[in-house]
């Protein structure tokens, strides 16, 4: 996977990476939702960016769900995931 883009507007944090990201989301919707959190809760955790939510693209658009989780629309960060 490559990072073709990032960008902060408005505390929304945009990552445009390469259509190789998706094809090498693991199998089990687990481990691709703690892959996808962990882009996520790590951004918002960089407290002079003030990133509230991370919007995810792959090739410039959209992702429909990674793990079961809904992603076209950006995502705030699931800090519950700092408890396991």
């Amino acid at each position: 996977t490559r990072l073709r883009s990032i960008a902060v507007e408005g505390g929304v944090c945009t990552v445009n990476l390469s259509p190789e990201f998706l094809a090498g989301l693991p199998e089990d919707e687990q481990s691709a939702r703690l892959l996808l959190y962990s882009m996520v809760n790590t951004l918002c955790m960089q407290e002079e960016l003030s990133i509230s939510a991370v919007q995810i693209l792959a090739n410039g658009h959209a992702i429909e769900s990674i793990g079961g989780v809904p992603a076209s629309a950006p995502l705030e960060p699931d800090w519950t995931l700092l408890e396991s």
